[in-house]
């Protein structure tokens, strides 16, 4: 019985150990980049691209937590379909890849068509609040002619909004 005391005694030890590691080692981390979304409006209106230092590790797990937590501020802003916010590339995974946020209050489909190529990205009518989609497929070093229908369940456009999204020089 007390072995077993001691083995569990050791693996809380071991697992707090682990979480305050993890703590320190991530607002180390934070403290040393300075990493966060600044608008950009050469790329588009409302696109927010990441501001950090060129030898920033990306791939780090604290990266991705900082701009999780970056996402979160950005997010408390007041969105609808009309002032959607777009995030360029924000983990550094692909350059074709913006994301995208806005929120409706109706349940519809989005259809996306980017440099002429259409795209259905929820096609079942049963989403609404904050949406949240991945666009890819950008050209990089481009302008690209960007159109995102709202469609209702009769297959009617609701709304629609265009806009050209630079990347040159991004």
């Amino acid at each position: 019985m007390k072995k077993i005391v001691i083995a569990i005694i050791i693996v809380v030890v071991l697992i707090v150990g682990h979480i305050g590691l993890y703590h320190v080692g991530y607002h180390n981390y934070k403290s040393k980049n300075d990493i966060m979304f600044v608008e950009n409006k050469k790329v588009c209106s409302n696109c927010y691209v990441v501001k950090k230092d060129d030898d920033t590790d990306t791939k780090n797990v604290y990266y991705k937590r900082l701009i999780n937590e970056n996402i979160d501020e950005v997010l408390k802003q007041e969105i609808d379909f009309d002032n959607m916010i777009l995030l360029y590339n924000p983990y550094d995974n692909d350059k074709k890849e913006m994301e995208i946020y806005f929120k409706t209050h109706k349940k519809v489909s989005v259809k996306v068509t980017i440099n002429g190529k259409e795209k259905v990205l929820y096609g079942d009518y049963d989403h609404k609040d904050i949406h949240h989609y991945v666009i890819d497929n950008l050209k990089p070093n481009s302008k690209n002619e960007f159109k995102i229908e709202l469609i209702d369940k009769n297959n009617q456009v609701v709304d629609s909004e265009e806009k050209t999204i630079n990347l040159r020089g991004v």
